[in-house]
């Protein structure tokens, strides 16, 4: 059986397609698992790549032919110049170099160092200590380039089923394969789900606490507890909340003192409508962490929706005093106190308050909310303390539109009008005047009227 048959495919000077069929026989033929086997799915990588390699060269080569007569003369001046050789100026290079490994040598040091990072894995007490792993990924072999693609793969196998890390050690990972710089990369041989998965887990876009399991005892499978929180939280933001129905029951009878179970049960009772299973997630939640942005905020939005004002302000007090002031915790506060009627309070906290625009945008009140505010027939402008200022810039900037339009329309004919006057002095002077005057009015009200429809 040639190497090609041993990975599976026809032969091919794709080297993405070889990488790829490596990628799925290597799930088969671990190192540490079947190393014989690994060894031979190894041998072949290695010489489909060369063949492949070889056959782009050759390529390369017979592209160089063609115009390497046609750039010599170029070349011939400033090569013989600087005292250099045309032919090693001109020929192909190869985009690929080489790195002829023993087999054997690779194999022990992969498996080393990833049955170092399966044992760290195992001990979960140490898994979620960043210092851990600082310390695995100082190993040496982490800096021979010769391994970089091998590294690489067998990290991906790795992750495929010791994926649930926290945070800092995700962006330890990163730091030491390069994971985000090689995404391209990794598109072309994994699955765009899978490599996204990574990528959110490294920014931090969908990280989850872990600081709930450190320093205590846990008597249960804390594997499975962490699969089923990965799962439920896929499915809300896939929003699948039937499915995560039952995890999320699951979840809840194996530990109940996660901040992050808490607040994915409370977002999945609001979105069922169980406006009172969302309030006790949030009131638990907030038990463990009582000073929880989300859960706050989260609160404050359901009290708005169930028309509990007084509620809601309170809630966006207590996050104004944790955290300060930002356009979610504005949006909910102004909007309850708009349905209040509570309006000098709103324009005394506008005139004296700045707004951090930096944040989470959970929650915005319609824009059109705002912008009623400032409309005398809805509410009343006794307290707008802009509002007098406004006006006069109003009616400031439609005077001047007005008396654009007006000279725009009439410029010509009074031109006109002046010049017949001044040479001919015919009868009817201010008659003509004011029918030119008139006629520029309604056009200047015509357009006004067009322009504000």
């Amino acid at each position: 059986m040639n190497f090609w048959q041993t990975l599976g495919i026809e032969p091919t000077g794709d080297k993405s397609a070889i990488k790829r069929a490596y990628a799925k026989l290597l799930k088969i033929h671990h190192p540490e698992d079947d190393p014989q086997g690994y060894q031979k799915l190894r041998e072949a990588f290695d010489r489909a790549m060369k063949a492949a390699i070889e056959e782009e060269q050759k390529k390369e080569k017979e592209h160089d032919y063609e115009y390497k007569d046609e750039i010599k003369d170029e070349i011939e001046i400033d090569v013989v110049a600087a005292g250099g050789d045309i032919n090693e100026e001109i020929r192909y290079r190869s985009t690929y170099r080489w790195v002829d490994v023993a087999p054997h040598q690779a194999l022990n040091e992969v498996q080393l160092f990833f049955r170092q990072m399966k044992e760290l894995y195992s001990d979960f007490t140490r898994r979620i200590d960043p210092q851990e792993w600082n310390a695995l990924m100082a190993d040496d072999f982490l800096w021979k380039v010769e391994y970089q693609e091998e590294r690489l793969n067998v990290l991906m196998l790795f992750l495929e089923k010791h994926h649930n890390l926290p945070h800092e050690v995700w962006q330890i990972l990163d730091r030491s394969f390069h994971l985000v710089e090689d995404k391209e990369y990794l598109l072309e041989i994994y699955d765009e789900p899978w490599i996204e998965f990574i990528i959110r887990q490294i920014y931090g876009a969908t990280a989850l606490n872990y600081e709930c399991f450190a320093n205590r005892e846990l008597h249960f499978d804390i594997e499975h507890y962490l699969t089923l929180r990965q799962q439920a939280q896929s499915m809300l933001m896939e929003d699948r909340p039937e499915e995560a129905a039952d995890v999320l029951a699951e979840a809840h009878h194996l530990f109940q003192d996660d901040p992050d179970l808490q607040l994915m049960r409370a977002k999945y009772f609001r979105r069922v409508g169980n406006t009172e299973e969302a309030l006790a997630s949030l009131d638990d939640l907030l038990a463990l962490k009582p000073e929880d942005y989300e859960a706050h905020l989260l609160k404050a939005q359901i009290y708005y929706e169930e028309q509990m004002y007084n509620e809601a302000i309170r809630e966006c007090e207590l996050l104004r005093e944790y955290h300060g002031l930002d356009k979610d915790i504005w949006s909910v506060s102004l909007a309850s106190k708009l349905e209040w009627g509570r309006l000098e309070e709103i324009w005394k906290e506008n005139a004296e308050t700045k707004v951090n625009s930096t944040g989470y945008v959970h929650f915005l009140f319609d824009a059109s909310l705002g912008q009623s505010l400032w409309n005398k027939h809805l509410f009343s402008q006794k307290y707008n303390p802009y509002y007098k200022l406004s006006r006069k810039n109003v009616i400031k900037f439609f005077s001047f539109t007005c008396g654009v339009i007006f000279l725009r329309l009439s410029w010509l004919y009074l031109i006109v009008f002046w010049a017949v006057q001044l040479l001919f002095h015919p009868p009817g002077f201010m008659t003509v005047l004011y029918l030119i005057l008139g006629v520029s009015a309604w056009k200047t009200l015509r357009t006004l009227k067009l322009l504000c429809t």
